[in-house]
């Protein structure tokens, strides 16, 4: 049986596979980088399922449609339309955020000594995009925008559409309470978290208490200790 290759940061793209078992789906990426590094739908799209992917940088959606076969919007998701100032973090291009925030910036600085350019990318509702797209029964979807994560959120009508999956990431190591209350108003609960990413899903949904969702997560996190297992062993071999 051949080895399935995933791509996500953390394994996201493993763990979902697992959850929802089927060859045809519909998925949303809000915040695309280059369309392949760190992706949790491009293994859906080479499964077979309609992928959309939302992106204001101009060259990463150059790039993503070069490699990638998904429908994809060169806009900001946000909470209404209209034009913002984009910081480009050149060098590390996966911090690039709409949030004019200090402490991001500083931490943009410490990885790259190349400047951060600012340019302008028009917004749009998330729930305009995504009707625009005809993406509305959705089984999951991501969202990763350094910061800028309740104004895509509010962009959303969740009467409307509701993934059955969200994933969203937050780096505050859950200092920060405002995105979790949110989702609770909205009848999510956050059920797992991988990395720096929650997962909600609605409260009455099988995915909240599924015995898979562990069993999954043990096979991930035997993974990644038997990967650092075998680098540690090589490098002191080496030594």
């Amino acid at each position: 049986m051949a080895t399935q290759t995933y791509y996500a940061q953390y394994g996201e793209d493993k763990i979902l596979d697992e959850l929802f078992q089927k060859k045809a789906g519909a998925c949303v990426e809000v915040g695309g980088f280059d369309g392949i590094t760190g992706s949790n739908t491009y293994y859906f799209e080479k499964l077979g399922w309609r992928c959309l992917i939302v992106e204001p940088m101009p060259d990463f959606c150059q790039k993503i449609k070069s490699v990638r076969n998904c429908d994809v919007a060169e806009i900001a998701a946000s909470d209404k339309a209209g034009e913002v100032e984009f910081y480009v973090a050149s060098g590390v291009e996966t911090l690039s955020t709409l949030q004019k925030d200090d402490k991001h910036f500083a931490r943009i600085k410490s990885l790259s000594d190349e400047e951060i350019k600012k340019i302008t990318v028009k917004t749009a509702r998330l729930d305009d995009i995504l009707l625009e797209h005809g993406m509305i029964d959705i089984d999951f979807l991501t969202i990763d925008v350094e910061g800028h994560e309740m104004s895509v959120l509010s962009g959303m009508s969740f009467g409307v559409i509701s993934p059955r999956i969200i994933i969203i990431e937050d780096n505050s190591l859950g200092k920060d309470t405002q995105v979790k209350k949110f989702m609770e108003s909205v009848s999510y609960t956050r059920f797992k978290r991988t990395g720096c990413n929650d997962w909600y899903a609605k409260k009455d949904d099988e995915f909240v208490t599924s015995s898979q969702v562990v069993r999954t997560e043990l096979f991930i996190f035997s993974t990644v200790i038997w990967r650092r297992f075998k680098s540690l062993i090589k490098s002191m071999v080496r030594r």
